[in-house]
């Protein structure tokens, strides 16, 4: 049996917020860093879809699904954090 699934995500947003950010210096080309950011969604949208495909023997089934997202008028908490190389 052959099995290929994909998913994809395509998003369309316009935010506003800020951001945090911390860096702590080890050296004088290498760190680490942590950001904090907020944003609220005013406009957004966007699709998400599965495709599902395999095969068994010589008969081959496949299913493709889309969802349709709103992620407008939400509000997103993105923490990011790591290893810098500076120069």
């Amino acid at each position: 049996m052959n099995h290929n699934y994909t998913d994809s995500i395509s998003l369309v947003s316009v935010s506003v917020g800020g951001d945090i950010f911390y860096v702590y210096n080890i050296g004088r080309r290498f760190g680490f860093f942590g950001n904090i950011g907020a944003r609220y969604v005013p406009l957004g949208a966007g699709k998400r879809e599965f495709r599902d495909k395999w095969v068994v023997s010589n008969i081959t089934n496949s299913k493709t699904e889309q969802f349709d997202i709103d992620i407008a008028g939400k509000f997103i908490i993105n923490p990011t954090f790591g290893v810098m190389w500076h120069f």
